[in-house]
């Protein structure tokens, strides 16, 4: 329902929020486990997604909400990049990192694919705010995961040593 001057506006702001959360996530995952900030992180752009699907919010207030998207969503993409590395062993380090990027840009590719398709469908926007919460989840479960495996290797560690 924005204009389309608005509604680029917002989307810069969505494109705007990693850049702040760069400086957040670095230094929160030296103090806490990389997997469980960038699981927080992915689980509040779920929580903001889907509050962009189902409320329906004053402008300023959407802008705000958009902005976080940006940061807990694509934002995350930073610390996963950056973590991503350190679960291969160095022999396979770059083999793993390409596929990890390549698979994400598959997403890239399809996801405005979808979104134009479940538009032609008929399915009105906000809910399809509501679909990308999916996506999302599972980013965000696949985190716990990771970081729940971390957690048992470094117990093993601690416990062989």
């Amino acid at each position: 329902g924005l204009t389309p001057a608005d509604a680029v506006f917002a989307a810069s702001l969505r494109d705007a929020g990693p850049l702040l959360s760069i400086f957040l996530i670095a230094p929160l995952s030296h103090r806490f486990m990389p997997q469980s900030v960038v699981a927080v992180s992915l689980a509040g752009g779920v929580v903001a997604i889907a509050v962009v699907g189902l409320v329906n919010l004053p402008y300023l207030p959407l802008l705000a909400t958009i902005f976080l998207i940006g940061c807990c969503t694509t934002g995350s993409m930073t610390g996963i990049n950056g973590f991503t590395g350190a679960l291969y062993p160095a022999r396979m380090r770059n083999t793993g990192m390409g596929w990890a990027l390549g698979i994400g840009r598959l997403g890239g590719i399809a996801g405005p694919w979808v979104g134009g398709y479940l538009l032609g469908i008929g399915l009105p926007p906000r809910q399809i705010f509501l679909v990308t919460c999916i996506t999302a989840g599972m980013a965000t479960i696949t985190m716990v995961a990771l970081g729940i495996r971390g957690r048992r290797l470094q117990r093993a560690v601690l416990q062989g040593a």
